[in-house]
């Protein structure tokens, strides 16, 4: 997963993976990234998912209510 990395303080991954992730969310894959953006969250930064063609953020977390929204999961649920 190459298009997964972090700069500065925030976490970046592609729409297309974040995509594949969350199709299976008890996936060590997802679960591995879930950790790292929730890390990244408590340390201040942000979880941003890019289109990797154009760059452009398309939707970025900088809380955990937001990763929540985003992963479809309540606060106290993991996956």
């Amino acid at each position: 997963m190459t298009d997964l990395y972090y700069q500065d303080n925030n976490l970046h991954i592609t729409k297309e993976n974040w995509d594949e992730l969350k199709k299976d969310k008890g996936s060590i894959a997802f679960n591995g990234v879930l950790a790292a953006a929730k890390d990244t969250i408590i340390r201040g930064g942000a979880f941003s998912i890019y289109c990797k063609a154009t760059s452009e953020i398309q939707r970025r977390c900088d809380r955990m209510s937001e990763l929540n929204e985003e992963t479809g999961m309540q606060s106290g649920e993991s996956a």
